[in-house]
């Protein structure tokens, strides 16, 4: 949600969690647009009492014994799942640019509910990691990929940084194949050097 310095929302949408990694308390791998008028209230009474100016990320989980909302984080920074503000058709991209520039905006565009947006590097462990424990069958994940407005990385319009991350995990797993250590970025200390 955002909120502009004269306290109006040029951009308000509501999402849940389809899964996440690490599994039980990690970041969203698939996010798909969902109603949320019970968050979408509560994001605002936090944003209006903080006297918040700007983008927040609230997360709330709702408590399996009593049914309340409970906060869990308010992040004042985009999300890794921001995306499924523009693939759900409410131009959050845009939306955001407009206010942090001064531009005018007309009413917000109403929020197409199921839309998902993936984030490549996180699904590809949370989907392993709840097929190896048992969590996730393959016809519960199958049935979650469908819909997708965002697939981040592997956006056909611009395949260069999912080739990039290809590269990259080709490499790493050619060096553990022919058993080295892949690099890190920083050189390894000579024997007898210490640090400093």
């Amino acid at each position: 949600m955002l909120r502009a310095a004269d306290g109006s929302r040029p951009l308000v949408y509501g999402k849940h969690k389809v899964r996440q990694w690490p599994l039980d308390y990690g970041s969203g791998s698939i996010h798909r647009s969902a109603p949320m008028p019970d968050t979408i209230e509560l994001t605002r009474r936090l944003q209006d009492r903080a006297g918040l100016v700007g983008h927040a990320s609230v997360e709330f989980k709702r408590h399996a014994g009593t049914g309340e909302l409970v906060l869990i984080e308010a992040n004042a920074r985009l999300p890794q799942g921001f995306g499924v503000g523009d693939a759900c058709g409410v131009d959050a991209s845009w939306r955001l640019y407009a206010t942090l520039a001064g531009l005018p905006l007309g009413p917000q565009p109403p929020q197409r509910n199921g839309v998902a947006a993936l984030v490549l590097g996180l699904e590809v462990r949370a989907a392993w990691a709840g097929l190896r424990c048992g969590d996730l069958t393959v016809r519960e994940l199958l049935r979650s990929y469908h819909d997708f407005g965002d697939l981040g990385l592997l956006n056909p319009r611009d395949p260069s940084p999912a080739l990039a991350m290809g590269r990259r995990a080709a490499t790493v797993l050619g060096r553990r194949a022919l058993g080295r250590r892949p690099r890190t970025g920083r050189r390894p200390r000579r024997k007898g050097v210490r640090g400093g």
